[in-house]
């Protein structure tokens, strides 16, 4: 493998988009069969970023400074050109000038006090994970008790610690979800109009924040055939999409529009797109018109409403590509086939609610 400087310089270049398509497919291949190589591109792409944080900051600050040196330059000039008793203008102009000094350090002091607040926080801080953290409403004692003398004692008398979606990857019982709704996980559930399964956590991707699940009950036969599948190149800007997820009990329709093709801060494993996504939705489907899989809810910027945040279909599909046959129980086999593609959004819907999950989380 490339590197000390050489690998920053290639990294440097994927980045800005200075590679061929030919070079871009090369690296791209690289990144997905390399998680080290992967964690570095990142980095160094949250570098650059704020790199470019205080970059304008201090074109802010030399933009205040040259309107200081211009107003005390203007008014010497004046002070030289006027009679004597037009010298009492300098006051004025001193005021703005301390003013503008003022605003200057103030403004400075800032904009540090916030380059290194990102610096600190990883760039993170207005990104907001949707997990859903279950308030405590528990049934009431009698109730569990009433349970345990009876011996009918269900996993569902206890409320999850934590709530996310999920949607099957293939027929034989994989599930995908976010990673970070399955973090310190004792024991997984899945929940859907079929009934509620035991899951296994089988891999943890924290790269690209995905984690895929295996129902181990052994009432499980099969999910039956996936009517969608992954699209494996990228979505184009102001495109039509959508997303089903449990931000509670009920199944939840949201739909919107691709509004970037680059996620937080300039990600490029992800999409930013305008749906509206609560707390419960990390690890849900966005899907084009068609019913095509472009991407996967990871989280939204709580500091604007309406941006959300999906990791690419097209780099999960590549990383579980490269995912040790060790790993996995048995082979996960994709759909091959979009059977939803013709059908209106109603009756795409109505096929999809078989296939998306409510991921209840115990710790």
């Amino acid at each position: 493998m490339i590197a000390g400087f050489e690998l920053d310089e290639t990294i440097e270049k994927y980045l800005n988009d200075h590679m061929s398509e030919s070079e871009k497919e090369t690296f791209e291949a690289k990144i997905s069969a390399n998680e080290a190589l992967r964690a570095r591109v990142i980095e160094h792409m949250q570098v650059l970023s704020a790199i470019g944080v205080y970059a304008r900051r201090n074109k802010v600050s030399a933009t205040l400074t040259k309107l200081h040196a211009d107003l005390i330059d203007s008014q010497e000039k004046k002070e030289m050109n006027s009679q004597p008793k037009l010298r009492s203008l300098r006051n004025p102009y001193k005021a703005y000038a301390i003013a503008a000094s003022f605003a200057l350090l103030l403004l400075s002091g800032t904009l540090a006090v916030l380059y290194f607040s990102y610096i600190h926080n990883g760039g993170r801080a207005e990104f907001r994970e949707l997990r859903r953290d279950v308030e405590k409403i528990r049934n009431s004692q009698s109730d569990i008790i009433r349970n345990i003398k009876s011996g009918d004692i269900k996993r569902d008398a206890i409320p999850a610690n934590f709530m996310g979606t999920g949607f099957a990857l293939s027929a034989n019982g994989y599930v995908i979800t976010s990673s970070h709704v399955v973090r310190d996980a004792d024991s997984v559930y899945i929940e859907g109009p079929k009934g509620s399964f035991k899951a296994q956590v089988v891999y943890i991707d924290k790269q690209f924040d995905y984690a895929i699940l295996k129902v181990s009950d052994s009432t499980f036969k099969s999910f039956g055939n996936v009517p969608y599948i992954f699209k494996n190149n990228e979505s184009e800007l102001g495109e039509k999409i959508y997303t089903l997820g449990y931000p509670r009990e009920e199944i939840v329709f949201g739909e919107g529009s691709l509004s970037s093709v680059t996620g937080y801060m300039g990600d490029t494993s992800s999409y930013q797109v305008s749906i509206p996504v609560n707390p419960g939705n990390s690890g849900g489907p966005v899907l084009d018109e068609k019913g095509n899989l472009i991407g996967m809810i990871s989280g939204k910027q709580s500091t604007s409403d309406g941006a959300a945040f999906a990791v690419k279909s097209s780099l999960i599909l590549k990383s579980i590509s490269h995912i040790s046959s060790d790993s996995l129980p048995m082979p996960i086999h994709f759909p091959k086939f979009n059977s939803i593609s013709s059908q209106d959004r109603v009756k795409q819907l109505r096929k999809l609610k078989d296939f998306i999950f409510i991921v209840k989380v115990y710790n």
